[in-house]
């Protein structure tokens, strides 16, 4: 059996290659968007298949060569990382019983541990409309045309927050790494300023901000996601900076991938300056304090408003870990 070594950051949908609808049935006729994208995932740079996934001749990946992010936020992203001793085509991705899948060629890198070893990443966006545990796949298409039976992996729902405004963090493997946005009005959105909360015409509350530290302190917890959202009251005119920052690497020997996406109002910003959808890596080793700057965007709708001082709102008080955390970078940085 040929060896795979797969690190997959990602959360893939597997392809049920039992049962197929006809093509009316999988697409979404007014947006012409087939199902599997609309309320599952897509691939950056895939082409979508309607039917049922090729007929496999080879064996899955066996667990022990395959790692993944577990749990998935809606509008969250992912990707997979795979390094294998064998040339791989394409993949395959899709949801178990939905119909249709992607068809993902990936560029090809060398190993960095081994001459003989190839390195993929597969990127991969969830849909807005996520909304319930999902059971994933992936299979590959060797160089000499051989097909692994799907692997078979459960990911696990986790809800957040939704907004006018939605900035998604997402990296592999676990480490403290930290979603930082400053807003038009100056206001630093992270860890230790987590916004607040909109008081409503009839009493009730609307939170806004950061809903997901994840992994603080390098207190894992298998999320490996962060998620600031801004609804339409709190949105600002003017431009706004996205930063990334790798705050500890839990574990120095290895580093670490990371993804981030913005969007207003379901629709991927178009930035002033970085990119969008943006990725990078850590290396392994003391990486900590970067704040990389990923990218700018300005916001200039109608329905965006710059926060009045009689704005109705009261701040989250930050927890005894955020006060730890903001202690220990002080120090780092000498202040």
């Amino acid at each position: 059996m040929k060896k795979y070594l797969l690190s997959i950051g990602v959360c893939l949908m597997g392809i049920a290659f039992i049962l197929s609808c006809s093509k009316d049935d999988d697409k979404d006729s007014s947006k012409n968007v087939s199902t599997l994208e609309k309320e599952y995932f897509s691939i950056e740079n895939a082409n979508y298949v309607s039917g049922a996934l090729p007929t496999a001749n080879v064996a899955a990946i066996s667990r022990e060569n395959i790692s993944y992010n577990d749990r998935a936020l809606a509008g969250g992203m992912n990707f997979i990382s795979v390094t294998s001793d064998t040339r791989i085509k394409r993949f395959y991705l899709g949801a178990k019983g939905v119909d249709g899948y992607w068809s993902y060629v990936p560029s090809t890198t060398r190993a960095e541990d081994s001459a003989e070893s190839y390195d993929y990443e597969i990127p991969i966006d969830y849909s807005t409309e996520l909304d319930g545990d999902i059971v994933m796949f992936i299979c590959a298409e060797e160089e000499d045309g051989d097909i692994t039976q799907p692997y078979e992996a459960t990911i696990t729902f986790v809800s957040s927050q939704s907004g006018d405004l939605e900035i998604n963090l997402t990296f592999h493997p676990a480490k403290d790494i930290d979603l930082h946005l400053y807003m038009p009005d100056g206001e630093h959105i992270y860890y230790n300023n987590r916004g607040g909360y909109i008081t409503n015409g009839d009493g009730t509350e609307t939170r806004w901000g950061l809903d997901h530290d994840s992994n603080a302190g390098c207190d894992i917890d298998g999320l490996n996601n962060e998620n600031i959202v801004i609804p339409a009251e709190a949105v600002q005119q003017g431009t706004y900076t996205v930063e990334v920052n790798m705050y500890e690497n839990c574990d120095e020997e290895t580093g670490a991938s990371w993804r981030i996406q913005a969007r207003y109002r379901d629709e991927i910003i178009r930035p002033q300056t970085g990119s969008n959808p943006a990725s990078g890596t850590y290396p392994s080793g003391d990486c900590s304090g970067d704040h990389t700057k990923v990218m700018t965007f300005t916001i200039g709708s109608a329905s965006a408003k710059t926060r009045a001082p009689q704005f109705n709102w009261r701040p989250i008080p930050p927890t005894e870990m955020d006060k730890i955390k903001y202690d220990a970078e002080m120090y780092r940085n000498g202040k």
